[in-house]
């Protein structure tokens, strides 16, 4: 019988959005950045606005990620194929030792369920690739969408002549972190029970998602904006009437891709999607 191929080696801890300079091989240093971004320093920025990590920092961080996923993926492929091989390995030798009677039969059980260990092994190894796959996907997008948006951000203030960004710029960043944290799932159960005739007074007030509200209003207050839970917006900032509002129409619109992953999840195994997996079902493209 064979046996498996040598361990890989042990990687590091994947870098992190961290000043700690990464063990492994890294894509580049702090100081190197994307074409079209432009350097993210900190110097001018309010003290609340300011962070422990750069842009170029944190899109190198992503890009290491992206490589350390790719990587552990690879590994963990090139170990499930191994544990197939072993698996039929001990199949194979169970089955010849079951027909000798010189052997006791609790060795045959033995490798038996050691056969059933090594299946179960492979199976695990092949969820951690996919995992893995899932991660490097997110890293890709991630990476993308900063880089994307921080352009933008930075586009606009040159044609604007300012020295900073201003709040405004952003106001649809912070609506859509409202929406996402702290409305889209109220939104959904109301959707869900309009649609299906059961929206009641008392049932709507089984779907308030208190936890999630305040979350939400913690990270928008904590980055200095303005929330009135009642009531008109404040100058410069959100009412969350408003934030509702634009929840419940964001799932009305988005209704048909909601219920096709929701439906998939239900549907898979152990009721997990990989991003790639979702981002399909809902026909959403990707650059």
């Amino acid at each position: 019988v064979k046996g498996l191929p040598p361990a890989p080696e042990r990687h590091p801890a994947r870098p992190g959005t961290t000043r700690d300079t990464p063990k492994e091989t890294t894509v580049g240093s702090s100081s190197s950045s994307p074409a079209r971004v432009r350097s993210s320093g900190r110097s001018n920025l309010s003290a609340r606005h300011q962070t422990d990590i750069t842009l170029d920092q944190f899109l190198v961080g992503v890009a290491n990620i992206a490589l350390s996923a790719t990587s552990h993926k690879e590994l963990a492929e090139e170990l499930a194929s191994a544990l197939e091989s072993l698996a039929g390995q001990l199949e194979d030798m169970a089955a010849d030792l079951a027909d000798d009677h010189n052997i006791d039969e609790e060795i045959t059980d033995l490798l038996s369920d050691l056969q059933d260990a090594t299946a179960q092994m492979k199976v695990e190894a092949q969820r951690c690739a996919q995992e893995c796959e899932s991660a490097w996907e997110v890293a890709k997008i991630a990476g993308g969408s900063v880089a994307k948006i921080y352009g933008q951000d930075m586009d606009a203030k040159r044609d604007a002549g300012l020295a900073q960004v201003s709040w405004a710029r952003s106001f649809g960043t912070y609506l859509d972190i409202a929406v996402v944290c702290g409305a889209a799932g109220q939104a959904a159960d109301l959707h869900q029970l309009a649609e299906s005739g059961r929206l009641t007074p008392e049932t709507a007030n089984l779907t308030v998602a208190e936890h999630d509200k305040q979350m939400a209003l913690s990270i928008l207050t904590a980055d200095g904006v303005q929330v009135t839970e009642t009531g008109p917006a404040p100058d410069g900032g959100l009412a969350w009437d408003h934030v509702m509002a634009t929840a419940e129409q964001r799932v009305a619109c988005e209704w048909d891709r909601i219920t096709a992953v929701a439906e998939a999840l239900l549907a898979a195994p152990d009721f997990t999607l990989t991003g790639a997996q979702a981002t399909q079902i809902a026909g959403i493209t990707t650059v």
